[in-house]
Parts: structure tokens; sequence; C-alpha cells
């Protein structure tokens, strides 16, 4: 398999697992999941609300499965203001604004809390949906995301609350849920093993040449 082959064993599955999931159990819109939490962006102006210890998420950190830091950081004093809402850990994050849409729906889980800016949303699903479930079957649905994502007139992508809310997110027991996301997740570390040894060959080639 090639580098890029390799990159999409992940998406491939989750979309599989997602479309399985739809034909065999109930499901429930994704705006009634649990608590839907929307980013802001603290004033850049006011330089008590930056450097501090809150990872703050735009959509260009959103290049992985797992969130764990940031490029910026925000202070707890832009989270008591208001500006910046804490998102507890762990939760599902996805972009809802941005050109990034226009290629492709950027889904996350993170690991740690943080605040969001105003282009992302976040999910924290109720008692008894697994995060990690939530965050793979978004994953799977993203080209069905992809096409409820409209073009403003100046050129801006969105996905709009009336586009994302009513997507259907199977909800299988508990036990299955954690079933799917160790042999999901297992592929995942194989993926990235499989990535590993691919580079190392590449390299190892043009040592070798």
């Amino acid at each position: 398999a090639s580098l890029n082959e390799t990159e999409g064993l992940q998406t491939i599955a989750q979309r599989s697992e997602y479309e399985r999931l739809l034909l065999e159990e109930d499901t429930i819109p994704l705006e009634k999941i649990g608590r839907v939490i929307s980013g802001g962006t603290p004033s850049k102006s006011v330089g008590a609300f930056w450097g501090g210890d809150v990872p703050w998420i735009a959509p260009k950190e959103m290049k992985q499965f797992w969130i764990s830091a940031s490029s910026l950081n925000v202070t707890q004093r832009a989270v008591d203001d208001g500006t910046a809402k804490l998102v507890p850990e762990p939760a599902v994050l996805m972009v809802v604004r941005g050109m990034i849409l226009a290629k492709r729906v950027p889904i996350a889980i993170s690991t740690l809390p943080l605040a969001i800016n105003q282009d992302m949303k976040a999910f924290v699903p109720r008692i008894g949906i697994d995060v990690v479930f939530l965050g793979h079957m978004l994953s799977g649905a993203a080209e069905e995301l992809q096409t409820r994502v409209e073009v403003a007139g100046h050129g801006t992508c969105k996905l709009e609350t009336s586009a994302w809310g009513p997507l259907p997110i199977p909800i299988p027991n508990p036990t299955e849920q954690r079933r799917i996301v160790t042999r999901l997740d297992t592929l995942a570390t194989k993926q990235v093993d499989l990535r590993r040894l691919q580079i190392e060959t590449v390299s190892e080639l043009a040592a070798f040449t």
C-alpha cells in the first residue's frame, strides 16, 4: 500500500462501521447526543487573556484524531470572562466554519480540558454514549457531513446547525460500543506502525540508491 492508501485505512473502516450500524441500530440526531458547546475567541488586544495554561483549539489544529495540545493557549481569566468556554475532556470536536470544509470536515477527540474558537463545536455525549465511539461515528459520517456544507457569498464554507443537527448517530449498547472502539483503535495503531515502516523503507531506499 502507498502512504496515501495507508492514511485512508482508518477513514474507510470508520465509514464502513458507521454505515453498517445505521442499518442495524436505532439512531438519534447529533443535536440530541448530549451537551453541545460553541467556541469563542478572546480579544487579542487583552494580553491577560492569552499565554495561559488552557489550550485554545482553532481549525488549523485539527489535523489528527486525538488533540492534546495547541499552538495557542488562553488564560483562566479568559474562561472566567466568558469569552472562552472550557470544554471538559473527553469531548468530540468538529469544525463548522472555514475553508477546510471545502475539502473535509475535521473531527477530533480532546484528551484534556480546552477551549475552542468560534468556528468549532464540541460535543459531550450523555451517559450511555461513549465519547470515543461518537468520535469514530462522526469521522465515519464525515463525507455525509461534507455534502451538507454551504458556501457563503464571499466563499466561506459553513456547516450550519440545521445541517449537522439531524445527522443520524447509531447507538448500539455500551458493550458493543466498546467493542467497536477497541477494533477501530487497534486499526489506528496498526496504521501508525505501517506508516512508520513505509517512511523508514522509503528513507532506506533513498539512502541505498
